[in-house]
């Protein structure tokens, strides 16, 4: 159990900062604070450039130990491989049914 904190905890170090930005973000949209174009061209900046680099660093210099969430890791690792090919073979499902509907 102590070792699920800690690692929960990990993630929540490294995935807060980034929560906390986009709860900044739409507080200052409601007071009206910033308008629809500063929304685009920062969307744009965020989500491209300074997002995955935030969370490259943040990775890259937390101090964890990742030997020891092995089972975490591969859990994610089987997850992302099922729901990619989940998701590929509807869209390849669907595409089928509807090439013979035309």
């Amino acid at each position: 159990m102590d070792n699920f904190i800690t690692q929960l905890w990990f993630s929540a170090s490294i995935t807060g900062p980034i929560c906390l930005m986009l709860f900044l973000g739409v507080a200052l949209k409601r007071i009206h604070l910033i308008n629809d174009n500063f929304i685009e061209v920062a969307s744009k900046l965020v989500f491209q450039v300074t997002l995955p680099a935030m969370l490259f660093l943040s990775i890259v210099n937390a101090e964890h130990d990742f030997s020891s969430s092995s089972r975490l890791i591969i859990y994610g690792l089987i997850a992302n491989f099922l729901f990619f090919y989940s998701q590929f073979f509807q869209l390849s499902l669907s595409l089928k049914t509807s090439k013979t509907m035309v």
